[in-house]
């Protein structure tokens, strides 16, 4: 199977003259062929795109009636190898009036799906030509000279017979009970619907609303043609806003008013469809139901109808019409991103504050190692915490330094549970972990799978001890991709009471934090409200002959405004203030910056605070305050900031002393990466000609068979051998 289940799909909105059947055709054919040669198996053209949707009374006129059905010949022509939907104006033998979607294949007349509900409200008139189709009313294969209706299955050249097709036609999608629910729970996964539906105010995005929530309700695909903007000749506007969706996801969407692009064409993953409808039972439930109620009174023709089309090869062309997200948890656009990690954020919490309030626990441990998802474990913790009005210093955060712990993840957990107003504890596992390689006989420098993992276990022992001791739990710092590919320490790092993280990827762990830094604890909450207040009650004790002032984020702009305002025109002479004054603020006459417990923000930070003083004449100064004892790798952090006002230089210094991490995005342990020729900092345009060779040994050498490359292929297969890999471990 040369197509992966992916079913070619295109709607088309050609360029339609009213009444000039023989232009249409012509129209309608060219967008076939050139479908044609983009491997596209189904097109889908509007309603009545054959003789155009606006006729009016001219649909009452045999000439243009014969005319539409006529022109069906020049269009079977064209399709040789590929399923074609038009809309046509078709008589019965009975001499009334259909709206018709007829599918022509393989030089073939197949199927014609006769519109269901005909509108006759607001701007729509079609009762005055048309009959609403009822396919309880008999014998339809009498009514005209092809079969009516049904289930349709679509093969390929290649083997592929997963794709079952149906019609409906405009109006009949906007009905509670639509025809293609009906095709759906009769074994339809594709509904292709061809419209006409003309734009008002806020039509189109309910449009797309109601595309996409039938194909979610049914469970399909679904291929939405819209008539474009050359179609009418009355008052009515078209836009040729076309959609092709697939269970609730847009795959493909033809703005309204593109002028551009006459069709869109997406991959339907057919065996996807299908394996959702496995997945979710109740869809067989619900099928059953309907087949046995009283209201299933549209009869189906008994047998498929089948049709063969031409296969699409991927795999020859390379190229796949729908965007696979490389990152599916994260929103591409940020409004939507913050929106989710909103959600998110909120059920963790009180999923969390929920277990805490039910067990009757007072404190709640958590396993601190300086990276992301124990930072938002922590978080999660502070939050519900919030929640149930408890002080968060029950939420205690253990830091367990192990043999490869650096000096930058140690400090930052430090850091990070005292910011948090939780209590630290450190308990170091390096004894216990080298008695126990000990007693196995391991040496404490084979660096392999047995020497991490004995640290996580420990890890876990410890914490889960510490745990009963103070009646306590745990709370698990594994998010999803760790727990659910393998990623972890078995009977280790996999194991808590409660785990907040395990059905967040670790794609979106960074969001979230990120989110908790600038929209939850953007001002850390409580805490520096309290301090704040704290300082400018003593700076008022103190500087009596003096005015204060106070900024913060939680008052009102139009408050904060006037703080400022009058800070800048000396009717206060000193400012308290959060960090909300990091950006935005000039005030020329500000010649002191006393910055308290200077150790907490990052050098980005510091030096953006700093930035505030020294932008008059006059000279100033920016004196930061620390706690007695720091640790040296923050002393070096804080020696850089009074050495230079440099921003480069103190980006550059910021990254040697932070480290750029694992470059491959997988390791957050700690480790520097260290190169053994070469600075990341210093030897920039060193790897940037680095980089260009690599790109070229991989774009001519991808199946590694020159022989100038072997020693490279060679080196890289015996350091995929030594190295540790710390993705597979904890």
């Amino acid at each position: 199977m040369k197509n992966f289940g992916f079913l070619r799909v295109a709607a088309v909105s050609p360029d339609v003259v009213v009444g000039d059947v023989e232009q249409n055709v012509l129209n309608i054919c060219r967008c076939i062929d050139e479908l044609k040669q983009k491997g596209v198996q189904i097109a889908v053209f509007p309603e009545l795109c054959i003789t155009g949707y606006t006729c009016a009374d001219l649909f009452e006129q045999n000439l243009l009636l014969e005319s539409a059905k006529n022109a069906l010949t020049g269009i079977l022509a064209h399709t040789q190898g590929i399923a074609v939907f038009v809309g046509l104006p078709l008589r019965s033998f009975s001499g009334s009036l259909y709206n018709v979607a007829a599918l022509l294949s393989n030089a073939e007349k197949i199927l014609i799906y006769p519109k269901t509900f005909i509108p006759n409200y607001g701007e729509f008139y079609e009762k005055r030509w048309f009959t609403p189709f009822e396919a309880s009313c008999g014998c339809n294969e009498q009514m005209f000279d092809w079969p009516v209706g049904g289930l349709l299955k679509i093969n390929d050249d290649s083997g592929f017979t997963g794709a079952v097709l149906a019609a409906e036609v405009c109006e009949d999608a906007w009905v509670p009970l639509s025809p293609s629910t009906v095709f759906c729970l009769n074994g339809a996964n594709v509904i292709v619907n061809l419209s006409a539906g003309n734009e008002v105010i806020g039509k189109a995005s309910y449009r797309k609303d109601l595309i996409l929530g039938n194909s979610a309700k049914n469970v399909c695909a679904y291929v939405y043609a819209n008539a474009g903007m050359g179609e009418s000749t009355q008052d009515l506007v078209f836009s040729g806003h076309s959609l092709i969706a697939e269970n609730g996801s847009l795959l493909a969407e033809k703005k309204p008013f593109d002028e551009k692009n006459k069709f869109i064409i997406s991959d339907i993953d057919i065996e996807k469809i299908n394996h959702e409808r496995i997945r979710m039972e109740t869809f067989s439930q619900n099928s059953s139901f309907f087949k046995n109620s009283q209201s299933s009174n549209q009869s189906l023709p008994a047998k498929f109808q089948e049709i063969t089309v031409k296969s699409t090869d991927f795999l020859k062309n390379k190229n796949l019409e729908r965007k696979i997200d490389g990152h599916p948890f994260v929103p591409q656009v940020q409004e939507k991103m913050w929106a989710r990690c909103a959600e998110i954020t909120q059920m963790q919490a009180w999923g969390l504050a929920k277990r805490i309030r039910h067990t009757g626990v007072e404190k709640v441990v958590v396993g601190i190692s300086g990276g992301l998802d124990s930072t938002l474990a922590l978080l999660v913790a502070c939050r519900a915490f919030d929640i149930l009005k408890k002080e968060r210093s029950n939420i205690v955060g253990i830091t367990m330094p192990g043999f490869g712990t650096t000096g930058r993840t140690y400090e930052n957990a430090k850091m990070l549970v005292k910011s948090c107003g939780a209590s630290l504890e450190e308990i170091s596992i390096k004894e216990a972990a080298s008695g126990h390689l000990k007693d196995l006989s391991h040496a404490l420098d084979v660096y392999d799978v047995t020497y991490e993992n004995a640290q996580a276990r420990e890890r876990t022992q410890v914490l889960f001890d510490w745990a009963n001791m103070h009646g306590a739990i745990l709370i698990g710092t594994g998010d999803l991709s760790e727990l659910a590919l393998g990623w972890c320490t078995y009977n280790g790092d996999q194991m808590s009471n409660y785990g907040v993280n395990n059905s967040i990827p670790k794609t979106l762990v960074r969001c979230l934090v990120q989110y908790y830094a600038d929209f939850v604890f953007k001002e850390n909450e409580k805490l520096d409200l309290h301090d704040l207040q704290n300082g400018y009650e003593q700076l008022v004790s103190v500087f009596k002959n003096y005015k204060v002032g106070m900024v913060h984020g939680k008052m009102k702009p139009a408050e904060k405004e006037e703080a400022m305002a009058d800070f800048k025109a000396q009717k206060t002479q000193i400012l308290v203030s959060t960090t909300v004054i990091e950006v935005g603020v000039n005030v020329p006459n500000a010649s002191v910056m006393v910055i308290e417990n200077a150790e907490r923000f990052g050098l980005a930070q510091l030096h953006q605070l700093r930035g505030r003083v020294g932008r008059g004449a006059e000279q100033s100064y920016c004196i930061l305050m620390t706690k007695d004892k720091l640790a040296e790798h923050s002393q070096r952090r804080m020696q850089v900031l009074v050495e230079s006002t440099d921003g480069f230089v103190i980006a550059e210094e910021d990254m040697k002393l932070r480290g750029p991490g694992d470059l491959e995005g997988t390791a957050q342990s700690g480790m520097p990466f260290e190169l053994k020729i070469a600075n990341i900092v210093k030897d920039q345009d060193l790897m940037e000609l680095a980089r260009e060779a690599a790109k070229e040994v991989l774009e001519h050498d991808p199946q590694q068979t020159l022989p100038q490359n072997a020693i490279v292929w060679s080196h890289l297969d015996m350091l995929k051998k030594t190295q540790i890999n710390f993705s597979a471990i904890s």
